[in-house]
């Protein structure tokens, strides 16, 4: 048994394994903040958490379809017979690239929520160290 790499396998291989990796950077990024979520006390804490999964949710299917194009691709490495480029491999390529395109699209929004998150929480702090100030000590 001996592999073979056409340049079409090649090219599908690596797309595979690009969009595979990048999807795991990002789902220990959104295991991290689910783990964040779970453990935060402010008010916005349920609407983050169930945010937090569905990231989590999101990831992990398309590691799951990740996967499973590779799946398509390793038994073709082991045959010598060359693949020809149809539209049928063009779109099994295209596929890792429109999910990694979702993967890096969903981070960043977690990026700019986390932000939008953190400035709330210390403009809610801020509130009450305001109102803390202004109330006089009980008697």
């Amino acid at each position: 048994m001996t592999v073979s790499v056409d340049p079409l396998e090649g090219l599908w291989l690596l797309v595979n394994l690009v969009a595979l990796i990048v999807t795991g950077l990002a789902m220990i990024e959104a295991l991290r903040d689910l783990a964040v979520a779970r453990t935060d006390s402010e008010a916005q804490h349920e609407a983050r958490e169930l945010t937090a999964f569905g990231n989590v949710r999101r990831e992990g299917l398309r590691i799951v379809v990740q996967l499973l194009l590779l799946s398509l691709v390793i038994p073709g490495l082991l045959s010598d017979r060359p693949i020809p480029i149809t539209p049928f491999v063009v779109v099994f390529i295209a596929i890792p690239v429109v999910l990694l395109v979702s993967t890096v699209f969903d981070a960043r929004e977690r990026v700019k929520l986390g932000a939008i998150l953190l400035a709330e929480v210390r403009t809610d702090r801020s509130n009450r160290d305001e109102v803390s100030e202004h109330v006089p000590p009980p008697q």
